[in-house]
């Protein structure tokens, strides 16, 4: 399979995607049920309008996988969090899960040279998560107890700290 990744960068007041298909990407987790209970778990992102305003933030680093194959978007991924030569990865399959999509994205910001190590906080709640996160390869290191706060459920639950080495 081939991908190709469309990275989400404002450069003079314009995105390089449009809000369009962001509010599609949006509306595509929310149908999967994968927004807002599991991605952007936090509350803040509740919307389409809020979750392209997220994407477009200076300290956010997204990233679109499109199969070319069947011309969809089937993997979102950003960065934030970046320094040291560290970052929180974030990441959300669309529709089923496809190493290929993930393997581009990590190629892709390899590819940069500045990135070591990836790190991330998975709800002890989400058990699909977790499973992707050892598909993925990461290195799962323990639970924070209550560390991600579930604003759906007004619920705080353990974190599971996991990294990706570089």
């Amino acid at each position: 399979m081939s991908y190709q990744l469309w990275p989400v960068v404002m450069q003079g007041g314009e995105c390089s995607v449009p809000d369009i298909i962001l509010h599609g990407v949006w509306r595509q987790m929310i149908q999967e049920n994968k927004a807002p209970n599991f991605v952007f778990y936090g509350g803040y992102v509740d919307s389409p309008e809020r979750f392209a305003e997220f994407m477009q933030l200076p300290g956010n680093q997204p990233v679109l996988v499109v199969d070319v194959e069947s011309q969809k978007i089937v993997f979102l991924a950003w960065l934030n969090g970046v320094q040291e030569g560290c970052a929180n990865g974030h990441f959300c399959a669309l529709g089923p899960f496809k190493r290929g999509a993930f393997n581009a994205v990590i190629d892709y910001w390899k590819s940069w040279g500045s990135i070591r190590v990836l790190i991330g906080i998975t709800p002890e709640t989400n058990e699909r998560a977790l499973r992707l996160v050892q598909i993925m390869g990461m290195r799962i290191v323990g639970t924070i107890p209550k560390f991600c706060f579930i604003a759906p459920v007004n619920q705080a639950v353990g974190g599971v700290i996991s990294y990706l080495e570089f």
